[in-house]
């Protein structure tokens, strides 16, 4: 498959992707760990260059000549994930990006969006990006690393749904009979009602 958008970097650094595939979004609500990202999948035969161009960049003004053997870098195949989760294609690159704060998204024609049912996993959407590095600070226990921080986000609309969205009721569940409207299933398990 070949992309209509080329990757690019930008005039402030950024780097934004072709068209990408959204796993595991936690955009307009953070994650567990409070951070807000996603997941993005890059389809097959996704030009990379600018993106490695620029890993190659932050490692040299990072570290130099210096480059550590136990340096994590956050672009990798999808096949690490391809047995766990759909989507997830071997062969096709993947990355995982974060922020502290919630990024702004925008739709097509460059509109706000705030319905968080326009984002779900596997939307088809343009990722703005920055390509980091972090050193393990004295005492910290990390590898270095080269990671993608999450700037703002595209949202291109279609894209097949992939596990982990909202489970939609009418499919997953079945009337109840043997309940008045106002009851309980209180008796079901041994509780009575008052």
């Amino acid at each position: 498959m070949s992309t209509k958008y080329k990757m690019k970097k930008l005039e402030n650094g950024n780097i934004r992707t072709c068209e990408v595939r959204l796993s595991f979004p936690h955009i307009f609500e953070p994650n567990d760990d409070g951070k807000y990202g996603a997941a993005i999948l890059f389809p097959e035969g996704a030009d990379l260059s600018v993106l490695e161009k620029e890993i190659e960049r932050v490692k040299k003004e990072t570290w130099g000549e210096k480059i550590p053997k136990n340096l994590r870098v956050g672009l990798r195949d999808q096949e690490e994930k391809e047995d766990e989760y759909e989507g997830y294609v071997a062969g096709r690159m993947f990355l995982n990006t974060t922020s502290t704060k919630r990024v702004k998204v925008v739709d097509k024609n460059r509109e706000p969006v705030d319905d968080e049912d326009d984002l779900y996993p596997g939307v088809n959407a343009i990722v703005s990006l920055a390509v980091r590095a972090r050193n393990p600070k004295k005492g910290e226990q990390f590898s270095p690393v080269i990671y993608f921080g999450l700037q703002s986000v595209q949202l291109l609309g279609g894209g097949e749904r992939m596990a982990g969205g909202v489970a939609d009721p009418m499919k997953e569940f079945e009337e109840v009979e043997g309940l008045e409207d106002d009851a309980s299933a209180d008796s079901i398990f041994g509780e009575d009602e008052e």
